[in-house]
């Protein structure tokens, strides 16, 4: 069992190797093929954090592990507002501009709760996938209308290293021939990262008698929200606030439309009674009370860092405990 948790760290460390180099790549062809910054951003912004997600939730859909593909994206939400915004809460007093929660976070709120009006209904088919696709469409076209991408675009372009590679490959056809190579690469482990850490999963759940649900909630939830934890970290050292909340709030939005979405077009996503009751109404809690101390017309603080870890920490804690309660 133990070479079991080796093999699934070393799948995510793949997984998440490739999904860098992509990203660098593919931020290096855009900006040679000239295309607005401000568009780069958009896309990009949900590319650069959630292409782990998207490649294992993808992957899980196709080969007819339905469980992990939507219990992955879900897990992901939780890590990122639970344990990295708390984090990012606790350990720096966090100076926020007013309108950036709600700017950021009200989408993000109406995507969970779209996805969570969906699922009720039992499982989620092409329809419902192809509406949470189409959404997340509008949600893209409005992000690059809206310039809200704007700050988080610029973050980003700085930590993929963009003038690094201009000033190191000085010639225009040297960063062609790169930006393709680094995009095969990227891309190939990104699917073989995926695949790894797909069977590798499948196997623990077996062993350790869980379902598959938990493990994807807990460790492949964790292992594929690294981007997002280097990426704010990063921000966060540069004092960028705002930019870690747009990150992390838009990787949420991207979670529920784009990677639960796209899954649903794949292939049929069973909803059990646990992800009804418990992961997604948990899932929803943790979401909002990033915005309870603006109902008192305050900004989150380190209180609201706190709340977030302990309810994360219960939460991780019963998946393993009580879990079984609702697959009875």
């Amino acid at each position: 069992m133990i070479s079991l948790f080796v093999y699934l760290i070393i799948g995510l460390l793949v997984l998440t190797k490739g999904s860098e180099w992509f990203v660098r790549s593919s931020a290096m062809i855009a900006h040679l093929t000239g295309l607005p910054r401000l568009m780069m951003g958009a896309i990009l912004i949900g590319l650069a954090t959630n292409l782990p997600e998207f490649a294992v939730s993808i992957s899980a859909a196709w080969k007819g592990h339905g469980g992990i593909a939507l219990a992955n994206p879900v897990g992901s939400n939780i890590v990122n507002t639970g344990l990295i915004f708390g984090i990012c809460l606790v350990r720096s007093r966090m100076v926020l501009d007013p309108k950036c929660l709600p700017i950021h976070g009200i989408p993000m709120l109406l995507a969970a709760l779209l996805t969570y009006v969906l699922i009720l209904a039992g499982s989620l088919t092409w329809i419902g996938g192809g509406t949470l696709l189409f959404a997340c469409v509008l949600y893209v076209f409005w992000s690059f209308l809206s310039g809200k991408q704007d700050s988080p675009a610029e973050q980003l372009l700085e930590e993929v290293g963009e003038n690094r590679w201009e000033s190191t490959l000085s010639r225009r056809n040297l960063q062609w021939t790169a930006s393709i190579c680094l995009a095969i690469m990227g891309i190939t482990c990104v699917i073989l990262g995926s695949r790894w850490v797909l069977s590798t999963a499948v196997a623990l759940a077996r062993i350790l008698e869980l379902s598959e649900s938990v493990i994807a909630l807990t460790f492949i939830a964790a292992g594929t929200s690294l981007p997002e934890l280097a990426t704010v970290l990063a921000a966060g050292s540069r004092n960028h606030h705002d930019t870690s909340v747009g990150i992390i709030f838009g990787s949420n939005i991207y979670n529920m439309l784009g990677v639960i979405g796209i899954s649903g077009l794949i292939g049929r996503l069973p909803v059990e009674t646990a992800n009804r009751l418990f992961d997604f109404p948990v899932m929803m809690l943790i979401l909002f009370i990033p915005f309870v101390p603006l109902l008192m017309n305050r900004m989150p603080g380190r209180k609201t860092g706190w709340t977030l870890l302990t309810i994360y920490t219960i939460y991780t804690y019963s998946l393993f405990t009580i879990y079984k309660v609702f697959e009875s």
